[in-house]
């Protein structure tokens, strides 16, 4: 009897205590990496995607709604042509509900 006591008593302490965790709200989603890069060789590999990252105050990851916006020539995938140097602007932006946040990044690809 004392044993149906005990266990009852723990799984109705272990409901109470995963059921009182406090929910996080969105209040703001923040993008991470996006800083300007200043030197790409010319002809060489550079993923305008690579260490983007998008994540919310509330703990979660925002990566998946991150989409970029450019008129460089980068392909669907986030590879950039490098064989036109220059400066290319490109604007990395996630969209979720009512968040609408964008951040801007310039890359320089040196002369050949």
């Amino acid at each position: 009897m004392f044993k149906r006591i005990g266990i009852t008593l723990f799984v109705s302490a272990l409901m109470i205590l995963t059921g009182c965790k406090p929910k996080i709200e969105l209040t703001t989603i923040t993008l991470n990496g996006v800083s300007d890069v200043l030197s790409i060789p010319y002809g060489s590999y550079f993923n305008v995607l690579d260490g983007i990252t998008a994540n919310g105050d509330d703990l979660k990851d925002y990566t998946a709604y991150l989409t970029f916006e450019t008129e460089a020539n980068v392909s669907e995938t986030g590879i950039l042509d490098t064989t036109i140097s220059g400066q290319q602007m490109i604007l990395y932006r996630v969209r979720f509900g009512e968040f609408d946040v964008s951040k801007w990044r310039y890359l320089y690809v040196l002369q050949p």
